[in-house]
């Protein structure tokens, strides 16, 4: 007997792109325009790396509801139903956010927009490694990650995690290991927080223009 698809979802989680609110440890180096010049960069990458991933569903999770015209016609054009984030911390969005992809998805993927480096196929990998392993994690070379699955929610996966820091991937090995759930990680990915993260990806420097990097 045949065994039924599974049904996948994909989330993008994102801040609102207003000026000013986007990649601000960027803005000294680049400016308010800039930075947030380069953030829609990051999550246009991040939005259509998804949106070509084998999925039922895609989604994505704002900060805050948003009326920035670009955006919310990128991600319609792209095929995603859009939310806003709720929780105190990121760990608790998180989980909110997967916990309600859970309700309709046998798996549900969640990813940043700060990684340039976001394929299909790497986020398709994800998927296909939840085949088998309870949470399936890409790393980034900060330390955090830039990528968590999970097919059942995981509450205590993501309570008292020093969110930001270099500690989050260790700490979430620690947690997984407490809570006897089985995992596997990806590639380790770059992402892009502050302006020596910039050096290993020079394309997003050089499609800014001179009055771009000034302040707004």
């Amino acid at each position: 007997m045949r065994e039924p698809k599974l049904r996948r979802s994909v989330l993008v989680f994102a801040r609102d792109p207003e000026i000013g609110r986007a990649k601000t440890r960027l803005i000294p180096s680049l400016g308010a325009i800039g930075a947030t010049r380069v953030y829609r960069r990051l999550l246009d990458l991040a939005l259509i790396a998804a949106a070509n991933t084998n999925t039922d569903r895609r989604q994505l999770w704002l900060d805050r509801a948003t009326t920035d015209e670009q955006l919310l016609r990128q991600a319609e054009k792209l095929g995603f139903e859009q939310h806003v984030q709720t929780g105190d911390d990121l760990g608790a969005r998180m989980h909110n956010a997967l916990t309600s992809a859970l309700g309709q998805a046998d798996q549900a993927i969640v990813i940043g927009s700060d990684c340039p480096a976001y394929r299909p196929d790497y986020l398709n990998a994800a998927f296909e490694t939840l085949n088998t392993k309870d949470v399936v994690i890409g790393p980034a070379h900060d330390g955090g990650y830039v990528l968590i699955g999970l097919k059942h929610p995981a509450p205590e996966l993501f309570r008292e995690i020093a969110w930001g820091g270099p500690t989050v991937a260790a700490a979430t090995r620690t947690r997984l290991e407490q809570l006897g759930l089985s995992w596997q990680e990806l590639e380790t990915l770059h992402d892009i927080d502050v302006p020596a993260d910039l050096a290993a990806f020079p394309a997003f420097l050089t499609e800014l223009t001179p009055e771009s990097k000034k302040e707004a």
